[in-house]
Order: C-alpha cells, then structure tokens, then sequence
C-alpha cells in the first residue's frame, strides 16, 4: 500500500512539475497572457509544492526504515 502511494505522489508530481514548467516557458514567451498572475496557476504551483515535500518525506522515512 506505502508503495503505490509513494509511485503515486511521484507520478502527481512529475505531471505538475511539467504543467509548471509549460506556465513558465509559455509566460517567457508571452507574458501578457498572465499565465503567472492567474489564481489558477498558483495553485498548481501550490500543489505542486505540496506533494512535493510530501514526497521528499515520505522518501526520507522509508530511506530510514530500510
């Protein structure tokens, strides 16, 4: 069960890692399109940020049980 959640963090993570990623080169690209300044872009960003410390620790506890 740990297992699958961690693979699933990971997966959630790596797709908004990209989607932040496209934000950020599309918003260098056009920058009045306001793909940074929209409320919906920061929360991906937020989320992103979220599982992403979530992922780092849950990695840190298994790293330590083994």
């Amino acid at each position: 069960m740990r297992e699958r959640l961690l693979a699933a963090l990971a997966h959630v993570t790596a797709v908004l890692s990209v989607a932040g990623l496209v934000f950020v080169i599309l918003h260098r690209y056009n920058p009045l399109m306001g793909f940074l300044t929209n409320r919906y872009t920061l929360g991906v960003l937020i989320v992103q940020c979220l599982l992403s410390l979530g992922t780092a620790l849950a990695l840190i506890l298994l790293l330590r049980k083994r």
